[in-house]
């Protein structure tokens, strides 16, 4: 297993035992106890970091040549469609149930998502409700307060804070602005606290 910072906290990664993709966020999941490191043509980490760091890394095929990780028919599907949908877009739940041809299946595509374990590999953060609003991520919804605001009566649950970074900095790299900032260490190791 190796693990890498990021703006979003420590995030680390590695291949299951069949050689799939298994990451995630620190702050959100411990990794598998039989999680071994990923084969060193993926060059995983460094395209991690690069994700974070360079504009063109986030291009949606930059992961394309790692394999999906392990999942249900179902699921695989849904990973498999999402993984075509072009940074800086995102799809509804209902819209990526209609693009595999079963179109009343928007809450499965929800339970799909929510149990990716290779996020960013499997780009589920470009999944969003209907009429673009974030909801769940990780089997959370919350409500989202704007960052910067200064309303700390509404703080976001970690999970959602993730996913909208990770569609600011998507947004970012098509159209170019300002960085996102870190989220900050207390709020992460707050978070950390109170899962253990």
């Amino acid at each position: 297993m190796r693990s890498i910072d990021t703006p979003c906290g420590g995030f680390w990664c590695g291949a299951d035992p069949q050689g799939r993709p298994v990451c995630g966020w620190e702050v959100l999941a411990a990794p598998p106890d039989d999680l071994d490191d990923p084969p060193a043509g993926w060059r995983l980490e460094a395209r991690l970091a690069a994700w974070f760091e360079d504009f063109s890394a986030r291009r949606s095929e930059h992961f394309a040549d790692l394999p999906l990780p392990e999942g249900t028919p179902f699921e695989r599907r849904c990973w498999t469609r999402l993984r075509r949908t072009a940074t800086g877009e995102t799809i509804s739940y209902g819209g990526l149930a209609g693009e595999i041809g079963i179109p009343a299946a928007a809450r499965a595509v929800g339970r799909a998502m929510r149990r990716n374990p290779a996020p960013l590999i499997v780009p589920c953060h470009r999944v969003v409700a209907a009429g673009g609003r974030i909801g769940g991520y990780a089997g959370v919804v919350g409500r989202h307060e704007p960052f910067g605001t200064g309303d700390t009566r509404a703080v976001p649950p970690l999970e959602i804070e993730i996913k909208v970074r990770l569609l600011e900095f998507e947004r970012q790299a098509v159209a170019p602005g300002p960085i996102p900032p870190p989220i900050s260490q207390e709020r992460l190791q707050s978070t950390v606290g109170s899962r253990r």
